[in-house]
């Protein structure tokens, strides 16, 4: 007596059970085949009611009711259903397939207005979690979604202190009319890719996953943010408790992460997951250039987090900027790789005649892959983006340009400098936090990034002082991508800074960003806490007016609790009317009015063609944290 042979959904004859993962919210139907003519039937388990099969008996079993991974209608809550299929012969011979199929959660907006998905799983503590998964540049093609490997990833090569999660990010996005330079983003709670994950190590990883025919992987590729290729991941601890809780992710169309190899619109991706590793870098000097890697781990390639500060003053506000080789690059710095690599880092501010700076943040984060390799410029009284575009080659840059030189150098620190700016460079072991998440599309530009944020509460302060007597006014405007383009709110289209109708698009009540107010250090509107000034003295208010306003004072305002997701940029309106975008174009006179001081920090010039370029005629400075 032979039994009738079982093919269930893995296709596999004859098994005698069968696990099978499903996305919630959709219908599903399974087929079953036998070698013979047969009877099913539904003969037992802890969920069989929830299954049927069809009554023309062409071995079609129906999901009654619709998955729901937040509401699970499985017998024991775990949302595995299992159920018995029997299929009987015209002998009465039988055979039984043990069917358990487990539902996987799917990302879901609460409201159709959310820019945020809502995702959820179940962590190794047998823990419901909620997670928020946020595209920026591009849509969804399908389902965003976390799953399971079906076995841990091999540690090939055998690295010491190093663990890796089990559980992957799966998803891909078409670009949309925002994006620039093919590229899109993502951001997400970290937490379901940290679970199993060693927290003891000093350094994560983020991985792209390579998955053959069969879905199984066979390869594992360091996915970290390169500030050469502009793309990878970067990590950031937003409650600032020492671990990381979000990560944002940059993807280039085409590039080695996106499937198909083409620019097309659509970023077909690999799956993505964290490992740790216990990661000790230092500096060293390599044919003159700074190189950070551990001496120990010198295939590892970790983000590394500098911190950046100037720790010592020039008499003009210049720019500071860096300039990346990866570690085994030793070509000449050339006007193209200039072009194509050259990133601000801030600017100073003057050595003299400043304002109250007291407690405003002046450092700013950058990251760099372990082995690669750092150089430091300043650009003297000007700006990179101008000497690019009216020069071509380095040497017409002039005086206006140098390379700085290393002075000082430790393990964790390094000083550069020449004739100017002395800036400090350290090896940081915390993570970013809030203002530097905001403050990481800055380059020439002052762009603050919430996109980000999508669906979290954020409160904190805004800090705000003057060098001078001008009452000039500092809001904010909601911007589509770095080049600064805006939507106008009329036609839908994309506006680009020196495009007709830029300022008035820009300035329409759709693209202001509220949760700031209009800023200034004379609006009495805009002050809750008084400061003292530089020298001590204090302002006074009487019957709710200002009797005295000391020069170079500093003001905090409160930021009540908001929740916004925008890219966004300021303007500014001096006393005399003329308003001052960010991006240079935008501007009547073609001049950029603003200055970037670190993370969350920026500074005005007020005067229409310049006036003595120094930038601090309004500093604002903000400190933001989850609320």
């Amino acid at each position: 007596v032979i039994p009738p042979l079982i093919t269930g959904p893995s296709g596999v004859a004859g098994e005698t059970s069968n696990q099978i993962y499903i996305k919630e919210n959709s219908l599903y139907e399974f087929q079953f085949l036998a070698n013979e003519e047969v009877t099913w039937t539904i003969n037992g388990g802890d969920d069989s009611d929830d299954f049927s099969f069809d009554l023309d008996n062409k071995g079609i079993l129906t999901f009654n009711p619709l998955p729901d991974f937040e509401n699970p209608s499985d017998n024991d809550k775990n949302r595995i259903h299992e159920l018995i299929i029997r299929a009987t012969d015209g002998s009465n011979n039988f055979s039984d397939q043990l069917l358990s199929i487990t539902i996987t959660d799917i990302g879901e907006k609460e409201k159709e207005t959310d820019n945020f998905y809502k995702l959820s799983y179940i962590d190794s503590q047998a823990s419901f979690n909620e997670t928020e998964f946020t595209p920026k540049h591009g849509d969804l093609v399908e389902d965003v979604f976390f799953s399971n490997l079906s076995k841990h990833l091999i540690n090939l090569d055998q690295l010491e202190n190093y663990s890796i999660g089990d559980t992957t990010l799966n998803l891909s996005l078409d670009l949309d009319s925002t994006s620039t330079n093919n590229s899109v983003k993502y951001a997400a709670d970290i937490g379901p890719l940290l679970d199993g994950v060693s927290l003891d190590n000093s350094s994560l990883i983020y991985y792209s996953l390579v998955p053959n025919s069969l879905g199984e992987t066979t390869k594992i590729i360091p996915f970290n943010y390169d500030p050469i290729l502009n793309k990878g991941a970067r990590f950031y601890d937003l409650d600032e408790d020492e671990v990381a809780d979000l990560v944002q992710v940059k993807y280039i169309d085409g590039s080695n992460e996106d499937n198909d190899l083409i620019v097309n619109e659509s970023t077909e991706l690999n799956p993505t997951t964290v490992g740790s590793i216990d990661l000790k870098p230092i500096f060293g000097i390599h044919n003159s250039i700074l190189q950070v890697q551990d001496p120990n781990n010198l295939n590892v390639k970790a983000t590394i987090n500098l911190r950046t500060e100037i720790i010592s003053n020039a008499d003009t506000v210049n720019q500071i900027g860096y300039l990346v080789l990866d570690e085994d690059e030793d070509q000449e710095i050339s006007y193209p790789l200039l072009k194509n690599r050259g990133k601000i880092i801030m600017a100073n501010l003057e050595n003299s005649g400043l304002p109250d700076i007291s407690d405003i943040y002046l450092t700013k984060d950058i990251n760099l892959i372990s082995g690669q390799k750092l150089l430091i410029f300043e650009i003297a009284d000007d700006t990179l983006e101008s000497l690019l575009k009216n020069h071509s080659s380095i040497d017409e840059f002039g005086s206006k340009f140098n390379f700085l030189e290393i002075k000082n150098l430790s393990n964790s620190t390094a000083e550069f400098g020449k004739n100017g700016n002395v800036v400090s460079i350290s090896v940081s072991d915390e993570l970013g936090n809030i203002n530097n998440l905001i403050s990481n599309e800055m380059n020439d530009d002052t762009i603050f990034d919430f996109s980000s944020l999508s669906g979290k509460d954020l409160k904190g302060k805004v800090s705000l002082t003057s060098e001078s007597n001008e009452d000039s006014k500092i809001g904010f405007y909601v911007i589509q991508n770095s080049e600064g383009s805006v939507l106008d709110p009329v036609t839908g289209n994309l506006i680009k800074p020196g495009e007709a109708g830029y300022k008035e698009a820009a300035l329409e009540k759709e693209n202001i960003f509220t949760p700031f107010d209009i800023l200034s250090t004379r609006d009495i509107n805009a002050i809750t806490q008084v400061i003292s000034n530089y020298n001590g003295a204090s302002e006074v208010i009487e019957n709710n007016i200002y009797t005295s306003i000391p020069k170079r004072s500093k003001r905090d305002k409160d930021i009540q609790k908001f929740s916004e997701d925008d890219l966004i940029a300021p303007y500014a309106i001096n006393s005399l009317g003329n308003t001052f975008f960010s991006f240079e174009e935008a501007n009547e006179d073609g001049l950029n009015h603003f200055r970037n001081f670190g993370d969350g920090t920026f500074g005005l010039e007020s005067s229409l063609y310049g006036g003595d370029k120094d930038f601090d005629d309004l500093i604002l400075s903000f400190n933001l944290e989850l609320a």
